[in-house]
């Protein structure tokens, strides 16, 4: 099974976060969006060769731990999930996910009084998992899960609300290497709530 492009576009959220220019200490972060996965190529027990299937947008949920230091660099520790339904027009039924782990390390850099610019990138690893079934039937097509490396690069932009509130909208190119490799993009918005 290949997974060949993950793409998120986030939703703008309010975030609450650490101290709003990345200062000292813990955080917990929350994030979500809108994720449009490509075409997936996996191979059956009923057929020679791969084969390619569409998938529809689905969200993706996400959760970090991480520490931030008053030079701006942040270390996290971040969880996500996404979800697609197998697109009818591929003739298939079924759905695609990816649960994914991966250590971030991101610089942020002021760029004015309430605002600052994102910059960094993680890896880790990733389960993507393809359940493919033949609609009008309780027959499957595809049942097939790996796990593999997967990287990222960040960028995001961010406006401090208050010294504690930070709303924020970051753009991520993901890669999952399943199988000889895949890529993608993200969008998303996310929070940051700073632990006491």
């Amino acid at each position: 099974m290949k997974i060949r492009m993950l793409a998120l576009a986030g939703v703008a959220a309010v975030a609450l976060s650490a101290p709003a220019h990345a200062g000292d200490g813990w955080y917990l972060g929350l994030a979500g969006g809108y994720d449009s996965m490509s075409s997936i190529h996996t191979s059956s027990a009923l057929a020679t060769g791969d084969f390619s299937t569409k998938t529809q947008a689905g969200a993706i949920i996400a959760g970090s731990f991480g520490y931030g230091w008053a030079s701006g660099l942040r270390l996290e520790d971040e969880i996500a999930y996404d979800s697609h339904s197998v697109s009818a027009s591929s003739g298939f039924g079924g759905s695609a996910s990816v649960k994914s782990d991966m250590i971030n390390l991101v610089y942020d850099i002021p760029i004015g009084d309430a605002w600052k610019i994102s910059l960094g990138g993680g890896v880790g690893g990733g389960n993507a998992r393809v359940h493919l079934t033949v609609p009008g039937t309780a027959f499957t097509w595809a049942d097939q899960s790996h796990l593999s490396f997967e990287y990222q690069g960040i960028a995001g932009l961010a406006y401090s609300l208050s010294p504690d509130v930070d709303l924020f909208v970051d753009y991520r190119y993901r890669s999952n290497q399943n199988s000889g490799g895949s890529v993608g993009t993200a969008v998303r918005a996310a929070s940051r709530l700073a632990i006491s």
